[in-house]
């Protein structure tokens, strides 16, 4: 995990060299980036649940920070803001679990969590507790509305969060405390993965923006990689962790060549926007051949990363008995159609279509930097089946099962080709999700929100306003007490022995013979009291 985030965080920092050349802030880019890969390595390098949680919030504010790095674009301050406070929702609940396995276990080191097996409600709530952290972080179902969003920020950004940093701790925090899960905390991640599976490819397939199909394309990855850990595997997770790591950061650099291309050629292209792109596998060459093989690996095509990892968690779930099961597994092979679907279809509108764009804009794309060609042709090679002897990934068996997903892979990429006129979906039915997830997730939260909210205020303000009302009364009291009573009875005395100090010190003239006249006068009274005594 280290050479991963390690090796990605170099390659996104070389990219970066040419991408935000012209960038006035491009130093304090390089410096939040540092500042991002520091707080990932804690997070991998952290034993104990509170120790990695330091790290997890400083990853979740340096998101933040680069998510919003183009202050000045209001979109770009609403997505940092989004991230940062659905990944607040995930942070206390993963907290909460922390204190619990605190209180469970007796200790909060990651080795401790050693009750696999054990199906008792006090260790399911501990273990969906520390799942809700990772809902939030890795973006699953219903708390993935920030990660589309989060692609307001600079690309090399982008291909971080989604390929090594932000979205992988998630999944590498389920895998670390995998022994605390039970059987039924399995079925609830199982479920909550599937979801976020299926949602974000369906989801891929209506967008226009290039950087939003790889977001959903992130999602329903790590959905998958949620699944295996359900289905009690979390080495696939692991291996599929690592190789989608590889791809999608060559998919999003790569996605990064094509928007500095369009955007150095014409400045006044929505360079984002498939719908106005075509044609530009010859003038981005080496573009087109690394989004090939980095999309060949995501959908899982023989001889790629993903097929090795992908197929893995596919046949462990075609094993299991049960209908749940079942269901999960088909549910894998709809993904499989849905992965081939939306990349397909990415990869017409942006290389295969003819070109949208007028003729001089045409003419002055190029791709003449050596450090974005080269971070892309690298990660391409990581994307390919020779990645699986550099982490030592065991190889699929090559069955039947195997040969069914590329099948349905290759359907899939077909489908486009026939489909090829009319692949620009237009926003109605777009927005038929999104209305959707309004209507039934975003409007019933919003609605228990308020009523929490009225809760809060009526009871607990009540009570708290009451008891402060209360208090207030009995402080005057005691204060009229304390002004009147004590500190009337010790400001008398003062004053008494202000006044009688200051009688005797007309006494004190220093006069010699006021002091001899005094005092035969004294002794003239002691005499006379004296004998008559």
């Amino acid at each position: 995990m280290l050479i991963l985030v390690n090796f990605i965080g170099l390659l996104v920092g070389l990219f970066s060299i040419e991408y935000m050349r012209n960038d006035p802030a491009k130093h304090r880019y390089f410096g939040f980036i540092g500042l991002f890969l520091f707080s990932m390595v804690g997070i991998i390098l952290s034993g104990n649940l509170f120790q990695m949680y330091f790290f997890w919030e400083l990853v979740g504010f340096s998101s933040y920070l680069l998510i919003g790095f183009w202050y000045t674009k209001p979109e770009a301050i609403a997505a940092s803001k989004k991230a940062f406070l659905m990944n607040k929702i995930g942070d206390m609940s993963l907290l909460i679990g922390i204190f619990l396995c605190f209180q469970h276990f007796g200790s909060t080191q990651i080795t401790s969590l050693t009750s696999f097996g054990q199906n008792s409600d006090d260790l399911t709530i501990i273990g969906l507790l520390l799942f809700g952290g990772c809902i939030a972080k890795s973006a699953q179902f219903p708390l993935h509305t920030w990660l589309p969003d989060a692609m307001e920020g600079p690309t090399p950004i982008s291909a971080l969060i989604h390929a090594a940093t932000m979205v992988a701790a998630g999944i590498y925090l389920i895998i670390k405390v995998f022994p605390i899960f039970t059987p039924s905390a399995l079925i609830w991640i199982s479920t909550i993965g599937c979801i976020s599976m299926l949602m974000a490819g369906v989801k891929a397939i209506l967008q226009s923006d290039i950087k939003k199909v790889l977001a959903y394309s992130t999602i329903s990855q790590l959905g998958l990689m949620v699944l295996a850990v359900g289905a009690a595997s979390p080495n696939s997770a692991f291996y599929h962790l690592l190789t989608h790591a590889f791809f999608k950061a060559g998919l999003f650099l790569s996605a990064g060549s094509v928007i500095y291309s369009v955007h150095n050629a014409s400045p006044t292209i929505d360079a984002q926007n498939m719908y106005l792109m075509g044609g530009l596998r010859k003038k981005l060459p080496i573009t087109f051949i690394s989004y090939i093989i980095c999309t060949a690996a995501m959908i899982g095509l023989p001889l790629f990363s993903g097929f090795i990892s992908k197929d893995q968690i596919i046949e462990i779930w075609y094993h299991k008995a049960g209908l749940f099961s079942q269901v999960m597994f088909i549910s894998l092979l709809i993904s499989s159609v849905l992965s081939a679907l939306y990349m397909g279809r990415q990869i017409w509108l942006i290389f295969g279509a003819s070109s949208k764009m007028e003729a001089s804009v045409t003419d002055n794309l190029m791709e003449d930097s050596l450090w974005i060609k080269s971070t892309i042709i690298i990660l391409a090679i990581c994307s390919t089946f020779l990645i699986a002897f550099v982490f030592h990934i065991p190889f699929p068996a090559i069955n039947s099962l195997s040969v069914i997903t590329t099948i349905l892979a290759l359907v899939g990429l077909i489908a486009i080709y026939f489909l090829r006129g009319k692949l620009m979906i237009t926003y109605h039915y777009q927005s038929i999700i999104d209305a959707f997830y309004e209507n039934q997730i975003a409007k019933n939260m919003v609605r228990l929100a308020n009523q929490i909210s009225a809760f809060d205020r009526i009871i607990f303000d009540g009570f708290t306003i009451l008891a402060t009302n209360i208090t207030i009364i009995f402080s005057n009291l005691i204060k009229w007490l304390d002004y009147t009573l004590i500190d009337g009875f010790v400001n008398s005395i003062v004053k008494i022995t202000a006044r009688t100090g200051k009688y005797f010190t007309r006494i004190q003239s220093g006069q010699f013979q006021w002091y001899i006249s005094a005092m035969i006068v004294i002794l003239l009274l002691l005499f006379v009291f004296s004998g008559g005594i």
